[in-house]
């Protein structure tokens, strides 16, 4: 029978156990990647979410209800064609910005 206070040293060997147990940092945890933010993805989950907030304040009380349908049908052409074009324009400033920021992203990582 082996004396319990002897050093396992050699049974942690043979089954390939580090016998000390402080963490060690190894070259390859030193050299893995940081997780990424997408910064991207943040952007345009922004613009969903306040898209369907303003949809469910809109929809779930019928008085702002009844104006927004007021508001749709006293539209005239060339109002359609204006916030067709403002909305075009921020589709392009938030595509803009989202390219920006993962350039800005690429760009750290290679440091």
């Amino acid at each position: 029978m082996t004396d319990p206070t002897t050093d396992n040293t050699e049974i942690l060997d043979d089954l390939g156990l580090d016998p000390d147990p402080t963490p060690h940092a190894t070259p390859e945890a030193e050299r893995m990647p940081h997780p990424r933010i997408r910064f991207g993805a943040l952007v345009w989950g922004l613009v969903v979410t306040v898209i369907s907030a303003i949809t469910l304040l809109i929809t779930t009380d019928p008085s702002k209800s009844r104006e927004f349908v007021a508001w749709i049908d006293g539209l005239t052409e060339p109002a359609i064609g204006l916030i067709a074009l403002i909305a075009l324009g921020a589709l392009v400033l938030l595509i803009g910005l989202v390219s920006l920021l993962r350039q800005v992203q690429r760009r750290g990582d290679r440091d």
